[in-house]
C-alpha cells in the first residue's frame, strides 16, 4: 500500500481525537489504565476575575502540571504556592505518587526547588539564550 504524507494545517477534530485514542489504547496495553483527569485550580478575586490558576492532568497516578500562572499584581502573595499545594493534595487524594512539570529559566525554577522539586533534566539554549528545566516531586502523606 502506498502512503502519502502531507502537512495538514487544519486537521479535523475527529482525526486529532482518533490519534489520541489510538495512542492511549496502545500505551494502556503497556503501562495500564491511565485513569485520566483534567485538573484546574482557579484563584479569583472577589469580583470573580481570574488572578491565578493551575492547569494539569492526572494519568498513571501522576500529576502533570502544564501551567501555573499568577497575575503580575498578585505575585509574591502566596497564590502560586497555594495553587501548587492544593494540586499536590488533590493528587495525593487521587492516589498519585508523583508530580511532573517543566519551567524556563526566566520563569520559576527556584520556586519549585524551594518546594522540594528535583531537577531531572534540562535543555540548554531553548528558547535561544535560555534553558528549559524538567522537575519531579515524589508525593508523600507526611
Amino acid at each position: 500500500m502506498k502512503v502519502v504524507i502531507e502537512l495538514e494545517e487544519a486537521p479535523s477534530a475527529e482525526d486529532v481525537s482518533e490519534i489520541g485514542k489510538r495512542l492511549v489504547a496502545f500505551n494502556e496495553t503497556k503501562a495500564g489504565p491511565e485513569k485520566y483527569e483534567r485538573v484546574f485550580f482557579a484563584a479569583r478575586g472577589v469580583d470573580g476575575k481570574l488572578v491565578g490558576a493551575l492547569l494539569g492532568e492526572i494519568f498513571w497516578d501522576t500529576l502533570h502540571i502544564h501551567i501555573i500562572w499568577t497575575d503580575e499584581q498578585f505575585r509574591s502573595n502566596g497564590i502560586a504556592s497555594e495553587l501548587l499545594f492544593k494540586s499536590e493534595k488533590h493528587a495525593l487524594n487521587k492516589g498519585c505518587y508523583l508530580v511532573l512539570l517543566d519551567t524556563f529559566d526566566f520563569q520559576a525554577p527556584s520556586f519549585y526547588e524551594k518546594r522540594n522539586y528535583q531537577l531531572t533534566g534540562q535543555v540548554d539554549n531553548y528558547p535561544k539564550g535560555h534553558t528549559k528545566y524538567y522537575y519531579k516531586k515524589t508525593l508523600t502523606t507526611e
